[in-house]
């Protein structure tokens, strides 16, 4: 996975990284995982053991900023944003409860990179998430990050 651009590995950052399963993919792809943010303590403390050389921010992504955390530019940004809120087995108050709402924080830590944003996302969450709200909650989703500067169709986002 060197395929930077320039025959350097392609770097990985981190949120709601809890211990480490999106980062142990690239790491075996052969990216450089250079950061990570988790604000559960035992899940940040796991992840500190199974990544010795990646750096671990444990607080919540609330608080996480991208000048304040010093956070290194990467090419790849990943983000398992919490599932309870679009989950056929949870309420399934979406973007309603607090949980849902932080999505919203993985738009603003990309905007804070400005022109250094990430080149490409991958977010993870539930099977039935595009068929959340009847779609709405989807497409808010992909128009919010169509609206930070990414192409996004209904194409890529996959079961």
């Amino acid at each position: 996975m060197n395929s930077a651009g320039n025959g350097t590995p392609v770097k990985v950052g981190s949120l709601f990284a809890a211990i480490g399963g999106f980062c142990r993919a690239f790491i075996e792809a052969g990216a450089t995982v250079v950061w990570a943010n988790e604000k559960d303590k035992l899940q940040a403390e796991t992840f500190r053991l199974n990544y010795p050389n990646v750096r671990c921010l444990n607080k919540p992504i609330e608080e996480l900023t991208v000048l304040g955390d010093c956070l290194e530019e990467v090419d790849v940004l990943t983000a398992g944003f919490p599932c309870q809120p679009f989950s056929i087995a949870g309420e399934r108050r979406g973007l309603k409860d607090e949980r849902g709402l932080l999505f919203f924080q993985i738009i603003r830590i990309i905007k804070e990179f400005g022109r250094r944003k990430p080149k490409v996302l991958l977010l993870e969450n539930v099977k039935h998430f595009k068929s959340h709200d009847q779609g709405r909650t989807y497409k808010r989703v992909q128009t919010e990050i169509q609206k930070a500067g990414y192409w996004f169709g209904d194409s890529n986002a996959k079961l």
